[in-house]
């Protein structure tokens, strides 16, 4: 048997005796638990100068509520995000919106 998703290129697809099957990759995927969720947004960058207000998991997405600085100190902007857990990880605050990446 054969798994080939390169990073799920939207469907797996599986080799067992000759015949190919696909399936969406969502269902090739285990969705994120909440733990999950929670681990990804403390090893985040923005998890640093945001402050949470609620981080859980809903239809297999990482949820995060928060409010981030802004380069206009003190104010901060609330903001409501939904991704992956490798987005969530990789969330920056970029002068008070969450932003996967850099700004």
């Amino acid at each position: 048997m054969g798994i080939m998703d390169g990073r799920c290129g939207r469907a797996l697809f599986v080799v067992m005796f000759g015949m190919v099957a696909a399936w969406p990759c969502q269902l090739a995927l285990a969705a994120p638990t909440e733990e999950d969720c929670e681990n990804a947004w403390e090893s985040s960058p923005a998890s640093q100068t945001c402050q949470s207000a609620a981080v859980g998991e809903d239809s297999g997405q990482c949820e995060v509520e928060a409010s981030c600085g802004m380069a206009t100190f003190p104010f901060t902007q609330y903001q409501a995000w939904s991704g992956s857990r490798e987005d969530m990880s990789n969330l920056q605050n970029c002068n008070g919106a969450l932003t996967v990446g850099s700004c």
